[in-house]
């Protein structure tokens, strides 16, 4: 088994920064937060985050799958592949956010996916408003919405957005 890789560098990708809201510090969804420092947002050269000492609980726990795992390519940085894969190992459960419609079944991001499954991973999809619950063969929907709830009151600490609209299986 292949293990760990050191903590890649994020690079000019920012997408935990913009995709998921932060509503310990009223961050919407898709909007860049107001904490990340940009010398010249054109370019997508950021410098870091002004509250990182005091971040909220949902930046803190934030897991990026592209940058501990080895089995990711350069070509798998979200900003590249158009999907943001959070991994939470302690609850089991995956979260991929696209910026793009579509991106979660194509190519390489389509096989990644298959692979979570295999590994008994419920994967949700979120697509702009729209939410999708992938599960494994072994896992009923319930366990996966349990893991989830449990997701959400560790890193969170509120209700999960996953639950907001719409799910479908």
């Amino acid at each position: 088994s292949q293990g760990l890789v050191t903590v890649r560098v994020c690079g000019a990708c920012h997408y935990c920064c913009i995709l998921p809201d932060i509503p310990a510090i009223g961050k919407p969804a898709g909007k860049v937060c107001t904490n990340l420092v940009c010398t010249d947002q054109a370019s997508g050269v950021c410098n870091g985050c002004t509250i990182y000492k005091s971040r909220p609980l949902a930046c803190n726990n934030f897991e990026c799958l592209w940058k501990w795992s080895p089995v990711l390519n350069e070509n798998m940085r979200p900003d590249r592949c158009n999907v943001m894969f959070e991994a939470y190992q302690q609850e089991r459960v995956v979260i991929a956010t696209t910026t793009r419609a579509g991106a979660w079944t194509e190519g390489s991001v389509k096989d990644l996916i298959f692979r979570i499954l295999r590994d008994k991973y419920p994967v949700w999809i979120v697509e702009n408003k729209d939410r999708h619950l992938l599960l494994p063969e072994s896992v009923t929907k319930a366990q996966a919405e349990e893991r989830t709830l449990q997701l959400w009151n560790r890193v969170r600490r509120g209700s999960p957005k996953l639950y907001d609209r719409s799910v479908t299986g």
